[in-house]
């Protein structure tokens, strides 16, 4: 009888050191999951960030319509993993100082992708590649994300014009994919406005009206993008000759109905700044509107 129980008392501890062992590793798996598709993070209401934040990799942020975002002075938003600031036009999301005549330091994109080769965009672009045209828009559609957004209070560390930051801007964006659409870039002290560097990138019916704004698009380094229906306005008294409206270098894309209304282009040959005879403006061929 006692040797009958000892047997029964032994298969029930094998039992549970099998259910554990099971258990054990759906958790393991579980969190293995978690790890690879990252938290989903989310600002609303009033958010007040008075020291660098990060957004670790794979994270998402997202930040609900009529936030307003308020960062303390040279303060950062660093994104490792992905942003989604989606507004509306009732109800924009603001990024600005915490404090009154302060200012933040911008929002730092540091995405995992290769470069576009932008050899083989260029394929879509002359010869209607439908291919990458689809790749390019869901790379977009599932990158970092601005819409009806306001970006104010922005500058350089040291606020001097003799130190303008020509290569930083509100925005930059490297080895991701990036969409700015209806946002305004105001108050923006010498430095730039959206910068994306080894990226793909739409930016459309944005307005960067500020009369120290550098370089209010700017696109390099292996940058496959379009720029349409942008509004550019700035009255800059010094520094007359660096772009202050689109720059690119290493770029395969469409810039088309963009208005630069500014001092340098004004002082330059066509609006964008660049020395080639004028031409008429690009218009953005069907299909291919951003919106």
């Amino acid at each position: 009888m006692m040797e009958r129980t000892k047997k029964k008392t032994s298969r029930r501890v094998m039992v549970l050191v099998a259910a554990a062992a099971v258990l054990a590793l759906a958790a393991l798996l579980f969190a293995e999951r978690l790890l690879q598709q990252g938290y989903e993070l989310t600002f609303n209401g009033e958010v007040v960030l008075e020291d660098d934040y990060t957004v670790i990799e794979p994270d998402t942020l997202f930040i609900a319509p009529g936030t307003r975002v308020r960062l303390g002075n040279d303060v950062r938003l660093i994104v490792d993993g992905r942003i989604v600031a989606r507004g509306t036009a009732e109800e924009p999301i603001v990024f600005e100082a915490s404090q009154e005549g302060g200012y933040w330091r911008g929002i730092k994109i540091n995405g995992l992708d290769d470069p576009p080769d932008i050899d083989a965009y260029w394929r879509w672009i002359e010869r209607g590649d439908n291919e990458k045209q689809r790749e390019f828009f869901e790379k977009i559609d599932g990158g970092n994300i601005f819409e009806h957004c306001i970006f104010r209070n922005l500058a350089t560390k040291t606020r001097k014009f003799e130190r303008v930051n020509k290569w930083k801007g509100s925005i930059e964006a490297y080895n991701t994919s990036l969409r700015v659409s209806h946002c305004r870039f105001e108050d923006v002290l010498y430095f730039g406005g959206v910068l994306v560097q080894r990226a793909r990138v739409v930016a459309n019916d944005n307005t960067f009206d500020d009369e120290t704004i550098h370089k209010a698009l700017n696109g390099t380094d292996s940058v496959v993008g379009l720029f349409s229906n942008n509004t550019v306005r700035g009255h800059r008294k010094k520094n007359q000759r660096c772009a202050d409206g689109i720059w690119t270098k290493q770029f395969v894309g469409l810039a088309a109905d963009n208005t630069i209304d500014t001092v340098a282009a004004r002082r330059s040959t066509v609006p964008l700044g660049l020395d080639l005879p004028p031409r008429e403006p690009i218009r953005l061929p069907a299909g291919l509107d951003p919106e």
